[in-house]
């Protein structure tokens, strides 16, 4: 394999503080995820005694699950020396995330010798003022080498690979004209004929100790502690019984050995040292040999998913789906789902974008002729998951449906396996399967999620139709306010009723469903000024209809409320404001009686209804509510004639005119009165006589009344 992998590092060193004649202890440490305490405990861990010569080279681990990190321990003379004149060792502690592991895998020697480097160009900086707290390391590390790493493997190598197998604890003697690399060479060669997972729980190092209790796995030293294995340099080592099979399976793929060291390397499973260590490493290193039975073994598929090998893949999918070559494209999505598998499901954002190019110049997720539904459905699957992720978002469905030429079924249930947790996306798949699912879905979410998915753009008429149903059905069982507070969050969804209902009776009818389903019986003036904005918009005329037609006799008292305060602080006359309360209060009278129509609409293509289910309780009339605005008495009159959508629309456009029309007058007479012109002498050129008139209410907002 080629290429490097950026790391960060987190350290610690240990040593003494030069021209002192204090013990050694931990002198600094970076931040990150390890604290001065974790570094503590590593170095009582590791304690390997004191070495004849430097430098010492230890690997090891720490943490569990999400937090397991590979450990390399450097110890080295440093160019100081304490009160005494002796020259002081440093040990180096360096970390790793084993999960940044998770698309390019390392070897010990490459980590040894990019930190070694490091140290070497003396990059690692103690801050002195706060040395518990300094900059991690970005180091650059050369991807592990099958190749290389094979071409060292001999029988001594294969046998400890094996006998570390059986949970026993080794110790190699007889090698201390060994350099320190040549011993860690040795140690990365074991460590790579074992599943690549053990790592998360083994331990090694170039020299321990024989008078040292220590817990090192597998270890070079000078004599052999109790209750550990002795391993003599250049003997013959007799592999225990736990371990014969796994040495058995090496023998036999001596021959492809490079290939051998690749597919170990692609485990990431969480592996540790137990009675069933043996059982499960035999159980990975079998499926190799199957792969070589069957044929279905790549070498670029028991490598280690790189980004550039999962995007050839991709690739040849295609050509393989072209072809026609069934057999050849199972193994290759065998390979991709391996690939999903060993990451985990997780990709990085520029890697998948570029994966999401390949799958949209490649057309790989539309339609085949040809191609078996079950190859089809499993192509669909592991595209979406490399391309797309476990979670699939509005912008990766959009992505989807911008190059896919149909959109099939089995496309539809792939994407729906996915997570989504998007009501736009979880509605916009369920109203395309069956109706079941449709229904699952809906009750799934709540009443804010239904109207934030229908007014979600680019709007769909099936998520629009899902969610008004949705909302009316559940808006009847809770009761409890939610329904009001979503309507008003989106607009009370004019929008997309628009955009879905081609018949304006239609349009009025859901709005008004909705406004009765959200309110209840609760008419009153406040309900009404949370359902009609003031000032209103020309949009809104659609809602000021379907509100006015819902509320019944009154309407117009209600409308009025937020409009005479208005007009007062315009300056329009007392005179000017009854005459427009009264005819307005009229035109709510007018309207009294409901519009028939047929029964309630529920769904598409169903006539619309503006009976009242629930009629209101009983109320003032228009006559006195406008009698208690006004001092002067009035007679009362009643008229019981029906009004269309087109009256009522009228109405309140004919109240905004003349509410612009007074403004306009009422500026010209004070203009008039003072004795000036509309020409600023000032200036010299006119004044925009349009911005004047269309000018807003001063700062404050409505003036009191007189």
């Amino acid at each position: 394999m080629n290429g490097h992998v950026r790391l960060q590092v987190e350290w610690a060193v240990e040593g003494k503080t030069p021209g002192s004649n204090k013990d050694y202890g931990l002198l600094a440490c970076s931040r990150g995820g390890l604290t001065p305490h974790d570094f503590t405990e590593i170095r009582s861990r590791y304690v390997t005694g004191t070495p004849k010569e430097l430098p010492q080279i230890t690997i090891g681990w720490v943490g569990g699950k999400e937090y397991t990190r590979l450990l390399l321990i450097i110890r080295r003379w440093s160019d100081q020396a304490d009160s005494f004149g002796r020259r002081i060792a440093q040990t180096h502690y360096f970390s790793v995330l084993y999960s940044d592991l998770a698309e390019q895998r390392i070897s010990y020697e490459g980590l040894y010798a990019a930190l070694d480097a490091e140290l070497d160009a003396e990059r690692l900086v103690i801050d002195l003022a706060n040395p518990e707290s300094c900059d991690p390391l970005d180091i650059h590390v050369p991807v592990l080498d099958p190749g290389t790493l094979a071409k060292r493997v001999n029988d001594a190598a294969i046998r400890v690979a094996a006998t570390l197998l059986s949970n026993r604890q080794l110790v190699v003697v007889g090698a201390e004209s060994l350099p320190p690399l040549q011993r860690l060479r040795f140690l990365d060669v074991v460590t790579a004929l074992l599943p690549y997972g053990l790592r998360t729980k083994l331990s090694a190092s170039t020299w321990t100790s024989g008078i040292t209790d220590h817990g090192i796995r597998l270890s070079f030293a000078s004599t052999v502690p109790p209750k550990a294995q002795q391993v003599t340099w250049g003997d013959p080592v007799t592999v225990p019984y736990e371990g014969k099979a796994y040495y058995e399976l090496l023998i036999e793929h001596g021959d492809r050995l490079t290939d051998v060291v690749a597919w170990l390397a692609r485990d990431s499973e969480l592996r540790s040292f137990s009675s069933d260590t043996a059982r499960g490493a035999v159980g990975l290193l079998a499926g190799f040999g199957v792969a070589l039975t069957t044929g279905t073994y790549d070498p670029w598929a028991g490598g280690l998913h790189t980004p550039g090998a999962i995007g050839d893949a991709l690739r040849q999918c295609d050509e393989l789906v072209r072809n026609q070559d069934i057999e050849s494209l199972s193994r290759v999505l065998g390979h991709l789902e391996l690939a999903v598998a060993d990451r985990k499901g997780r990709f990085d954002p520029d890697e998948q974008a570029r994966y999401r190019e390949i799958v949209r110049d490649y057309r790989l997720l539309s339609p085949r002729p040809g191609l078996k539904n079950d190859v089809w459905d499993r192509l669909c699957s592991v595209v979406l998951r490399i391309a797309y992720g476990s979670v699939l978002t509005l912008e990766g469905l959009l992505h989807v449906l911008d190059h896919v030429d149909v959109v099939r079924p089995d496309l539809i249930q792939a994407m729906a396996r996915m997570d989504t947790p998007d009501p736009y996306v979880c509605l916009y798949l369920a109203t395309r399967l069956e109706d079941y699912r449709q229904a699952q879905a809906v009750e799934r979410l709540s009443v804010d999620e239904l109207a934030r998915a229908a007014a979600q753009e680019p709007y769909d008429h099936l998520v629009i139709e899902a969610a008004l149903d949705g909302l009316v059905r559940q808006g009847q069982r809770q009761q409890d306010g939610a329904l009001a507070a979503a309507l008003q969050s989106y607009g009370h969804l004019v929008v997309p009723v628009v955009f879905h209902f081609p018949d304006a009776d239609q349009r009025l009818a859901k709005l008004r469903r909705l406004i009765e389903v959200a309110y209840g019986s609760n008419r009153d003036k406040p309900t009404f000024a949370k359902i009609v904005p003031f000032p209103p918009a020309p949009q809104d005329a659609l809602l000021f209809a379907a509100a006015a037609t819902w509320y019944g006799q009154g309407w117009g008292a209600a409308f009025l409320d937020p409009v005479i305060p208005f007009l007062r602080g315009s300056g329009v006359s007392k005179r000017e404001i009854d005459r427009i309360g009264k005819e307005m209060l009229v035109k709510s009278q007018r309207a009294k009686e409901p519009i028939p129509a047929g029964r309630q609409i529920e769904s598409v293509g169903k006539p619309p209804s503006f009976g009242q289910e629930n009629p209101p309780s009983r109320q003032p009339s228009p006559e006195e509510v406008y009698q208690n605005l006004q001092p002067e008495k009035r007679s009362r009159r009643r008229l019981f004639t029906r009004v269309s959508l087109d009256a009522v629309v009228t109405t309140l456009l004919i109240v905004l005119v003349v509410v612009f029309l007074v403004g306009v007058v009422i500026w010209v007479l004070s203009v008039l009165s003072k004795g000036t012109s509309l020409q600023d002498p000032g200036v010299g050129s006119p004044r925009s006589f349009s911005a004047v008139a269309t000018s807003a209410p001063p700062a404050g907002g409505i003036l009191p009344p007189n």
